[in-house]
């Protein structure tokens, strides 16, 4: 997402590429939902609850990278606490903010679909 948004900024676009991280988002810790959302495997979930947050709470930084104004293309929304907690703006890892990093990978991506990414 970080080299789209260069990519879009390099054209003059207004479209803005944003990154969104659920943090860890459980199954069983989200309303039941048939058809929906039906656990698994419910006792590992039940053992993992403590550092998780449900699927509703987990789609919460997507909404919030779509639906924010005030966030500028190349942002990354994730959960306050790293895994869990309500979408707050967060800094991505060093090495995958770099420009060397994502142009390297999407020359690869590129070359593993057999297919030339057009940004305009």
């Amino acid at each position: 997402m970080l080299e789209l948004d260069r990519r879009l900024r390099a054209t003059g676009s207004t479209t803005r590429a944003l990154i969104a991280h659920p943090g860890f988002a459980l199954d069983a810790l989200s309303a039941p939902r048939p058809g929906v959302i039906e656990s698994a495997h419910p006792l590992a979930e039940r053992a993992l609850a403590f550092g998780a947050q449900g699927k509703n709470r987990g789609a919460t930084p997507t909404v919030r990278a779509l639906l924010d104004p005030a966030l500028d293309g190349g942002a990354f929304v994730g959960p306050r606490a790293l895994v869990l907690g309500r979408p707050v703006p967060a800094r991505p890892v060093r090495s995958s903010a770099s420009p060397e990093f994502g142009g390297r990978l999407w020359g690869l991506s590129e070359r593993w679909t057999d297919t030339e990414f057009i940004v305009r």
